[in-house]
């Protein structure tokens, strides 16, 4: 009789005070299929077949069946098999008295085997438990249909770790792999670094991205394992979230991938510092999310509205996969695993403020402003994120590639997944040299003092001296506070560069308020937009633009372009509608809004 010894054969004991995983040696006799081995209760585990090529494998130790995946496939392994793969039928249950027991069909694949299939199959039950005592995944006893994994080896959760945004919240992120780049990785709302490794295909997805980068993972503030922070997550913190990573994660410079609404974020951080991104991976990317008459790409308000409602009052419940991966959505273990996995990314408040953030949102400004090698990936019948919308950012990108891949997935890692992973690598790894950047996005701010002439007329060149420099002193304590970058001083007038608007929105505030007690009132104008650096300092039109934005200005008042309204979108800050203006030496006629106080 032909035997052969098994790899180390693993398996759960029910009885146990609590779940362990287990490893046993044991004879498997090929012919008969018989196998033996001493549990820790010195129960045997039988498996009995008809045929050489499939058995019924069930514990004898438990009324209920236990025996775990991997320990089939290195039954099947020893027994001349060479992988196990995912069958099409459906899930059933194994038994009424444990919820989890499940039974999948597999098949077994003989090295060779030239159209891949054989008559028969192992029907395998067991119970499921993700997790051992020592925190590695042990192989479920579940395979979904197209799941890639058909490696035995428990999947272990990297490490996690939190690095420091400059507002103090929290952001978790994990390192995994050790390539010559770094990939810098967040996938939007549907994120929690160490839930995500319980899914199979998705930590295929991760590994894959792990086998050529140093993939740095981690949660967009407000979900996941990432503290909300102090206020709205809004675009501008988020993206500071990424260099706060890099920061802690030891990362210079990166390529900066960002998935589905995480592409905003990725979109901003790449415009405004170039010089920390190598180059920018979009996954079903948009730029702003609700047609308007200038913008006809997006959905329409009826659409965008049904959706919203539709998604606060499905969440949680796993239901919305129709619309987010309808490949998977009749797949009734994976939906209780993602309607658990949507419950532990945020609260139903989180996910309907962020979602109002991200629908007013509106990056348009910013995609001529990128310049780094970019790769826009998109599936064509995506139902969340419309072709037009993303081939709209890749098209206004300088030089963007745009890949279109078949399929209604919304989630990456869901459906043909190693499709979008070979793209990516092949980016990362084949593409040219990369240009020297001479350009950023900025928000410009310009100050000026009111009736300043007339002042210095009543007080004299002594006492308007004693002024400035009081006035100078203040405005540049606030810019310490807000990160601002003077970058000029023209006479009573402050020129600063900011790397987010809505900072810059509020130091305007500050400087305005805390002027007033000198005697003297200050307006300011703010825009966003690309800007050449020249010795160190920003210029360019878009200097100008924030100069003559600032001329329009009244007494005490804070004015700013559309642009930087539009990308301060759930922030808190409001606005008034302030018209269209000629702004001299400009072209066209520009949309300019007043900042209401925040203060009484």
């Amino acid at each position: 009789m032909k035997s052969v010894r098994a790899i180390a054969l693993s398996f759960v004991c029910s009885r146990s005070a609590r779940a362990a995983a287990v490893t046993r040696s044991c004879r498997i006799d090929a012919s008969s299929a018989s196998i033996c081995a001493t549990r820790l209760d010195a129960s045997a585990i039988r498996a009995s077949s008809a045929y050489s090529s499939s058995c019924r494998v069930r514990a004898c130790a438990s009324s209920e069946p236990i025996w775990p995946v991997s320990a089939v496939k290195r039954l099947l392994a020893a027994s001349s098999f060479d992988r196990v793969d995912a069958g099409a039928e459906p899930v059933e249950l194994a038994s009424s008295a444990i919820a989890d027991a499940a039974a999948t069909r597999v098949r077994a694949i003989r090295p060779g085997d030239p159209d891949g299939c054989v008559s028969g199959g192992i029907r395998v039950r067991s119970n499921l438990l993700p997790w051992s005592s020592e925190g590695h995944s042990i192989d479920r006893a579940w395979l979904r249909p197209g799941c890639p994994r058909t490696e035995d080896a428990p999947v272990a959760i990297p490490e996690t770790r939190y690095a420091k945004a400059p507002d103090g919240t929290s952001i978790a992120y994990q390192v995994i792999g050790d390539g010559p780049v770094d990939l810098v990785h967040a996938s939007g709302i549907w994120s929690n670094v160490e839930m995500m490794w319980e899914d199979p295909p998705w930590a295929h997805f991760l590994e894959r991205l792990a086998k050529f980068s140093r993939l740095i993972l981690f949660d967009m503030r407000g979900v996941g394992l990432s503290d909300r922070g102090p206020g709205p997550p809004v675009l501008e913190l988020q993206r500071d979230d990424v260099g706060a990573v890099m920061d802690s994660a030891g990362a210079a410079d990166a390529i900066v991938f960002g998935g589905a609404r995480a592409a905003t974020m990725a979109m901003l951080f790449a415009a405004t510092h170039p010089d920390r991104t190598k180059a920018l991976v979009l996954y079903a990317p948009v730029a702003k999310t609700v047609s308007t008459p200038d913008f006809p790409y997006g959905k329409s308000p009826e659409e965008q509205g049904a959706f919203f409602q539709r998604f606060v009052r499905e969440v949680g419940t796993g239901q919305n996969l129709e619309l987010q991966a309808p490949s998977v959505a009749s797949d009734e273990r994976f939906v209780r695993w993602w309607a658990r996995f949507e419950r532990l990314v945020a609260s139903p408040s989180a996910y309907e403020e962020l979602g109002r953030i991200f629908t007013d949102v509106d990056v348009r400004d910013v995609l001529p402003a990128i310049h780094v090698p970019t790769l826009v990936i998109h599936r064509k019948d995506d139902a969340i994120v419309l072709e037009r919308q993303a081939r709209y950012v890749a098209d206004q990108i300088q030089g963007a590639r745009y890949v279109q891949f078949p399929g209604q997935d919304h989630l990456p890692f869901v459906g043909d997944a190693d499709a979008i992973v070979d793209e990516v690598e092949q980016f990362v790894t084949g593409r040219g040299p990369i240009r020297e950047i001479d350009k950023v996005l900025a928000t410009i701010l310009f100050t000026d003092i009111v009736d300043s002439t007339r002042r210095q007329a009543e007080l004299g060149d002594r006492g308007w001296k004693k002024l400035l420099e009081q006035h100078h002193a203040i405005v540049r304590g606030l810019l310490r506070q807000s990160r601002g970058e003077e970058q000029d001083t023209a006479g009573d007038g402050f020129y600063v560069r900011f790397d987010g608007p809505a900072r810059a929105i509020r130091c305007a505030q500050d400087i305005v308020e805390s002027i007033r007690p000198l005697g003297i009132e200050v307006r300011a104008g703010l825009h966003t937009g690309e800007c050449e650096i020249v010795d160190g300092k920003c210029s360019g039109l878009s200097v100008s633009i924030g100069a003559r934005v600032m001329a329009n200005a009244g007494p005490s008042e804070v004015l700013v372009s559309r642009t930087v309204k539009d990308l301060t979108a759930g922030s808190g800050l409001t606005f008034l509608d302030a018209g269209e203006h000629e702004l001299k030496g400009v072209p066209d006629r520009w949309h300019l809004y007043r900042v209401v106080s925040e203060r009484p």
